[in-house]
């Protein structure tokens, strides 16, 4: 179930794309064929959902939501399991038992799903979170209202835990691709594929200039090419 492999780095990446469709092309769904299929099935999984959302506010929604993906897939999430979209969606929709991806692809998974409801949702992410290492999560903001919906628990909705965490940081959409790059970008690192390891820390500073992680590896990658 771990992401033991990536597509190669090669990419056509175009800001203001929904994010369903940007992070499909950040987990390497190269053609236009491709991604209509995984297209399909996303929206296959909106249509299951729709005919059982009921007509509620706001946070009744949110919570609909997220309690019918773990109900559907009650072991869904699974450290290091899948973070590229197209490998989650197979999983969400494939009729069997087993976990869906981890922290990144099920907030990838949400966040998408529910703005075909008209949520309001973001990403947070702590650099250190559980066990000191990197997290990230969905918050719902509604009226004067912000609910934190922690994806790897399925009592995960209305989450407090992370509401004093200090290293707290509040993510958009280009944010939460740049770390499906940098995901990708860290397995071909250690498969020695610098070049495109390269590409992924590349295209991750391209939409989060400021993520310190994406240029350290970068620089690293860098330095066993010139080796």
């Amino acid at each position: 179930m771990e992401e033991t492999s990536v597509p190669s780095a090669t990419f056509d990446y175009e800001l203001q794309r929904p994010l369903e469709e940007a992070a499909l092309i950040a987990s390497g769904v190269k053609t236009q064929l491709e991604r209509e299929h995984y297209l399909y099935l996303f929206r296959k999984l909106v249509s299951q959902i729709t005919a059982q959302m009921p007509k509620a506010d706001e946070i009744s929604r949110a919570r609909f939501l997220f309690n019918w993906l773990w109900q559907v897939k009650p072991q869904r999430y699974l450290p290091g399991g899948y973070f590229l979209l197209n490998k989650v969606l197979e999983a969400q929709i494939r009729p069997v038992p087993g976990p869906v991806g981890n922290c990144l692809g099920l907030t990838i998974l949400y966040n998408s799903l529910a703005r075909q409801f008209g949520l309001k949702v973001a990403t947070i992410h702590l650099e250190k979170a559980f066990h000191g290492v990197p997290h990230v999560f969905t918050s719902l903001f509604t009226g004067d209202k912000q609910v934190d919906i922690e994806h790897i628990s399925a009592d995960g909705f209305n989450q407090t835990e992370h509401l004093d965490n200090p290293e707290r940081e509040l993510w958009g959409d280009d944010e939460l691709i740049a770390d499906i790059y940098l995901s990708r970008g860290n397995i071909l690192f250690d498969a020695r594929k610098w070049l495109d390891a390269i590409i992924c820390y590349n295209m991750a500073l391209e939409l989060n200039p400021k993520y310190q992680k994406a240029g350290l590896n970068r620089a690293m990658a860098v330095s066993q090419v010139a080796t």
